[in-house]
């Protein structure tokens, strides 16, 4: 084995260790109607912005967000005051990952019907759903439907 000696030349040795990038996160809780669902979505989209998502991200993640939000309160909890909707995030410089749970039954979102099959496009119904699948990277749902995750990465800055 070699012998290694330090270098003591200099007054004071200098240590560098990584620094971990920084990480925006939160555990909240909402109940009522639908004006938190706008505001708590915003404040995701803001950490994203100032973790330098970028405008077309930002607009996709503030979507898929309102969308999931809304259906939490809408479908699953049907309005109920005494129910709240669960919201963890976490927000860093590579993407944002958002869970979002409310205390309904749940639901099946295979039965949900293709939005952009003929026989639906004039049905009010599955369009949201669609949207957050095809503006994040992954949506994924517990077994009985009343928790979504979210995930996105944030694409290369655009040119």
């Amino acid at each position: 084995m070699d012998d290694v000696t330090p270098d003591f030349d200099s007054d004071f040795a200098e240590f560098t260790a990584p620094v971990p990038p920084p990480v925006v996160q939160g555990d909240l809780r909402i109940t009522g109607g639908l004006k938190p669902v706008q505001q708590l979505a915003e404040q995701i989209v803001q950490a994203a912005m100032e973790m330098g998502c970028g405008s077309r991200d930002a607009l996709h993640i503030h979507l898929a967000l309102e969308e999931a939000l809304a259906n939490a309160v809408k479908h699953g909890n049907k309005y109920d005051s005494k129910k709240t909707v669960h919201v963890k995030y976490e927000v860093d410089a590579e993407g944002m990952v958002a869970t979002i749970q409310d205390e309904g039954e749940g639901f099946d979102q295979s039965a949900i019907p293709d939005p952009t099959d003929e026989e639906n496009l004039d049905r009010p119904n599955g369009r949201g759903v669609f949207l957050m699948d095809q503006f994040m990277d992954s949506v994924d749902y517990n077994d009985i439907g009343n928790r979504v995750t979210l995930r996105k990465t944030w694409s290369p800055p655009e040119s």
